[in-house]
């Protein structure tokens, strides 16, 4: 009763939010919610089959790309973002059957060399990706038309918020239901013991191929939101640095529950903007903080938080 009172309570201020923040962190609210649905398709890979992929921008990039140049091609906007996340899912395809027959640190070489190549095609393939100037002039997406007449415009940064926090929404909907199913038993048998979940029947490449598909699907539609919120987007946006940054967030916020990823986000993006760090500083304030979580925070500051309220019931 007290999870429910309390799961009201904070979808109650997430729906006022938006009305007593500033123009910039109203901005920096949008791009936070785009990165928890990007955390949390990672968190998919690395914290419920144990597999540290470093290619997660390369999808985010990927989905980004497709949805604006299909937009420029006079593609609705609500055709191209579904189709973002599908062909995201299929290089996730691409990049995973032959990446997953590898393990440990082999697989985090070969995922973070995909990443590369993404960022090296980006750049250099100009005549479709504009190189290194990226595309602008990205359409916002098409209004909603209302039952009174009138339009919700998603050029109101107001109404963005709400598109992608229904979004952020939907992944943790379908990613808490597939971690309860059978198939996210399945997940977890094989990150705690693959050869033992082998042992019993469960065909651990599938699962492990399944989780990579699906966390490219939703890095696929994070790229299509964020292309068609922020109307420009170029290579840098998508590389190896930004894979890096995804991972921070979900080992600093807790890399085995569903709510880690997300204050990991907001954690990692929020606070230096809340203390006003300039950029090379606040990376330095990463690294301190990465280190320190590491030490002190193993689990991640939800999976201390946890270990917190069950020694102080028991």
């Amino acid at each position: 009763m007290k999870n429910k009172i309390g799961l009201v309570t904070l979808l109650t201020a997430l729906v006022i939010l938006p009305f007593f923040l500033s123009k910039t962190l109203l901005h920096l609210a949008v791009i936070i919610e785009i990165h928890a649905i990007l955390t949390l398709s990672l968190c998919l890979v690395v914290g419920y089959v144990g597999q540290l992929s470093l290619c997660h921008a390369g999808f985010y990039g990927i989905g980004a790309y497709t949805s604006a140049l299909l937009t420029f091609a006079h593609w609705p906007f609500w055709i191209t973002l579904p189709l973002s996340g599908v062909v995201s899912g299929l290089f996730g395809l691409f990049v995973g059957f032959p990446s997953l027959k590898t393990r440990g640190i082999y697989f985090s070489i070969t995922t973070m060399s995909f990443g590369v190549l993404i960022a090296m095609v980006l750049n250099n393939w100009i005549s479709l990706t504009n190189g290194p100037d990226g595309l602008s002039g990205i359409k916002s997406p098409e209004p909603i038309s209302l039952f009174n007449g009138a339009a919700l415009s998603f050029k109101n940064p107001i109404h963005y918020y709400f598109l992608v926090g229904f979004f952020l929404l939907f992944t943790v909907l379908v990613i808490s239901r597939l971690l309860r199913s059978r198939v996210g038993r399945a997940f977890i048998g094989v990150r705690n013991n693959e050869t033992l979940a082998w042992s019993l029947g469960i065909n651990s490449m599938r699962y492990k191929l399944t989780a990579f598909i699906i966390a490219a699907v939703f890095a696929g539609l994070a790229g299509s939101l964020y292309a068609h919120y922020l109307r420009y987007i170029c290579p840098k946006d998508f590389g190896l640095h930004e894979s890096f940054d995804m991972l921070v967030m979900v080992v600093v916020g807790g890399a085995q529950t569903l709510l880690g990823p997300i204050v990991g986000a907001l954690f990692v993006l929020g606070l230096p903007k809340f203390f006003g760090f300039e950029p090379v500083y606040g990376r330095v304030a990463f690294g301190i903080i990465l280190i320190m979580v590491m030490i002190f925070m193993p689990r991640g500051i939800v999976g201390k938080w946890q270990e917190y309220f069950k020694s102080s019931r028991g």
